[in-house]
């Protein structure tokens, strides 16, 4: 009788040291799985400038900050000059036009978006709104927008890397 019990004993025993060190791994694993990093990974954005033109030539005094034009019948450009020190691979742009009616407070997207996919090289860049983003493209003429009226207007670029 002695050994049946000490085989219970034992048996029991394996049991606990089996299921004891089997929670450990379990809270073991969980504590690896919730490591948190305190530093961060910065990609290089693109940072730039979105100009106007009433002409789709690339001289000096052509491109300006903002234009006043007189009828909606006037035909206008954007290109956007991007800073150095930027984003190096292949980059969609998406160029919308977009109207405020309250003074430049509110904006909302007018007609659609001319997106193309352009090679940023981390350095300073002229990219124009364009089927290509190069100047030889197709110059997106922004009066030519349906929905286009009176108003006051800007072109807003968004641009995502293409991974």
């Amino acid at each position: 009788m002695n050994v049946k019990r000490s085989q219970r004993a034992f048996a029991a025993v394996t049991l606990m040291t089996v299921v004891s060190v089997a929670t450990v791994i379990v809270v073991y694993a969980a504590l690896l799985g919730t490591i948190n990093s305190t530093g961060y990974v910065n990609v290089g954005g693109i940072g730039g400038t979105v100009y106007y033109s009433l002409t789709n030539t690339e001289t000096a005094t052509a491109w300006q900050n903002s234009l006043d034009i007189a009828s909606t019948g006037t035909a206008w450009y954007a290109k956007m000059n991007t800073t150095s020190g930027g984003y190096i691979g292949l980059a969609t742009f998406s160029w919308q036009l977009q109207k405020s009616t309250d003074g430049g407070t509110n904006w909302s997207d007018v007609g659609s978006a001319t997106t193309f996919d352009f090679s940023m090289n981390g350095g300073v860049q002229e990219i124009y709104a364009t089927s290509n983003g190069a100047s030889s493209g197709t110059w997106r003429d922004w009066s030519q927008t349906a929905g286009y009226g009176t108003g006051l207007y800007k072109v807003e670029v968004t641009i995502n890397s293409k991974v």
